[in-house]
């Protein structure tokens, strides 16, 4: 696994493009990204070529939701359960394999944490 910067160093409030290249020399390959919501309405995008799973494992006690969007913006899976639950979103690619979606990190007005970091799991 790689990763790399779009904008290194930033400043604050830019955004910042990561690039997380996931390779498996054998088998199904899978990775964790480790990201935090360090203000009120803070959302952290990942675009990812994902026909399998996702799951977040939001801080301990904070309530932090999941979305996957397809291309055009639609929303295709979700999870919202409560605070502190791991959540998973499942979605096939109905556009097949090398066609892209966004997973979605996001809370309610007024949840964040900057030294909390929660964890997403992608799975293929």
């Amino acid at each position: 696994t790689t990763l790399t910067s779009g904008a290194n160093p930033s400043t604050f409030g830019q955004s910042v493009t990561f690039t997380a290249t996931v390779a498996s020399g054998a088998g199904t390959p899978a990775g964790t990204v480790l990201g935090s919501l360090g203000y009120s309405g803070d959302i952290d995008y990942f675009r990812l070529i994902l026909p399998g799973r996702a799951t977040l494992t939001p801080p301990t006690g904070l309530r932090y939701f999941l979305y996957i969007y397809n291309q055009v913006g639609q929303i295709v899976a979700q999870s919202t359960l409560a605070g502190g639950a791991t959540q998973t979103c499942a979605w096939t690619n109905p556009l097949g394999a090398g066609q892209y979606c966004y997973a979605v990190v996001r809370a309610p007005a007024g949840v964040f944490s900057a030294s909390q970091p929660y964890s997403l799991t992608l799975n293929w």
